[in-house]
């Protein structure tokens, strides 16, 4: 049986994590500036409401940090990156996205199994860069293709 968060759970999930971070960090994240430390803690803050809430709009994600939708898809964008190639953020996420874990099972908010380890992340991680690598692939040759098709055509009128 899937449990389902309401409305108001879904404050309080967005609540913790935003705890969470600024816990850690010691960053507020509601001070608007635009400080290393406090954008890298918003973006991560981002992050972690995206994932754990999959259906997330980004405008509501925007709304609880009164913030505008594209400077969410923005932090979004831009935090990926940081995480992958900074271990500290790597280690922010991963703190902050346990003590959601442990918050959501000890509420029952969402069922256990609905996430995914650390090394099931690494993993999935690893198969999405992939993935990513060979879609350049296969869209410079077929932007090869379409160029040789077109040359083609002129030369065959």
């Amino acid at each position: 049986m899937k449990s389902t968060t309401t409305r108001l759970d879904r404050e309080a999930i967005k609540n913790k994590i935003k705890q969470s971070v600024e816990n850690i960090t010691g960053q507020d994240l509601m001070i608007r500036n635009r400080e290393r430390g406090r954008v890298e803690a918003r973006y991560v803050a981002f992050k972690v409401m995206k994932d754990t809430f999959t259906r997330i709009s980004l405008t509501e994600i925007a709304k609880f940090f009164n913030l505008n939708h594209a400077t969410v898809l923005h932090g979004l964008r831009n935090v990926n990156n940081w995480i992958e190639y900074d271990p500290g953020l790597n280690e922010l996420y991963l703190g902050v996205m346990a003590d959601v874990r442990t918050y959501l099972s000890k509420e029952d908010f969402i069922e256990e199994e609905q996430f995914v380890s650390a090394e099931e992340y690494n993993i999935l991680l690893n198969r999405f860069k992939i993935l990513q690598n060979l879609y350049g692939v296969v869209l410079k040759d077929y932007k090869l293709l379409v160029k040789a098709h077109r040359e083609f055509k002129r030369r065959h009128r």
